[in-house]
């Protein structure tokens, strides 16, 4: 959020080759033994390496930003509600559970996508009508809420 934050407000300058570490920094994360360096790497991932791939993404433009869109929508829902449904496929299937590892997925993003159009999406509207959103901004404004006027 503070990220976020920072660079719609324009105080975070956007550094799009900033963007380009994302890969390396994530496949390090996967690569080191979390045993031996966890009491380090991983304070310095959250607040050091994902602000930064944030921050780089923040200042790219989406070559797909309908898939990107769609992709940003399902995060949180699925962040959500993942654990909820597999777990309650697990309790209702019991030992067969392991049996149906391709369909769990699936039913899960299908469980995911309707809570989040039906939902998620609907509930979002409504407070942003009831309360307003005096922060929330188009994606293609400008950081800041800086209007860009045409040139004389």
């Amino acid at each position: 959020m503070l990220t976020h934050r920072l660079y719609r407000s324009g105080r975070l300058p956007p550094y799009p080759w900033i963007g380009t570490l994302a890969a390396p920094i994530l496949i390090a994360t996967l690569l080191l033994p979390s045993i031996r360096f966890g009491a380090i790497l991983f304070p310095a991932l959250y607040f050091i390496g994902f602000p930064l791939i944030i921050a780089g993404g923040a200042a790219r433009t989406p070559r797909f930003p309908r898939l990107c869109a769609f992709l940003g929508g399902m995060s949180y829902p699925l962040y959500v509600l993942h654990q909820p449904i597999l777990s309650g496929l697990v309790q209702l299937l019991g030992p067969q559970a392991g049996a149906l590892a391709v369909i769990e997925p699936l039913l899960c993003l299908a469980i995911v996508w309707l809570a989040w159009r039906l939902y998620d999406e609907p509930l979002r509207a409504w407070l942003r009508r009831r309360f307003g959103s005096p922060g929330h901004r188009k994606p293609d404004s400008p950081p800041g809420g800086q209007k860009v006027t045409a040139p004389r």
